[in-house]
């Protein structure tokens, strides 16, 4: 095993997990991913933020989720008005 910093900066982790039962950020995770996704290429942040998918974080009801890491803050109920603010506070105190 070898230790070392992770690559990115910064990492926006979406639930994209879909449960047999009525709760599930499935596919409003994905396209909120994709959105962001799109946002942050276009802006040239590609290289310090990386948007990824993640499986359930235990609380589906409440959905759909980010997660924002290192800074280990997560977003409930994100909807595609949200992208801006949690985009806004993935590059506070970068160098980009």
């Amino acid at each position: 095993m070898k230790e070392t910093n992770p690559p990115f900066k910064r990492y926006v982790l979406f639930c994209t997990h879909c449960r047999d039962e009525d709760d599930c950020c499935g596919d409003s995770g994905n396209a909120l991913r994709d959105s962001l996704k799109k946002t942050i290429k276009e802006r040239g942040l590609a290289r310090f933020i990386r948007v990824s998918k993640t499986g359930c974080l235990g609380i589906c009801a409440e959905g759909p989720h980010a997660l924002l890491m290192p800074d280990n803050v997560l977003y409930k109920d994100v909807q595609p008005k949200d992208l801006d603010t949690i985009l806004n506070r993935a590059i506070e105190g970068l160098s980009v």
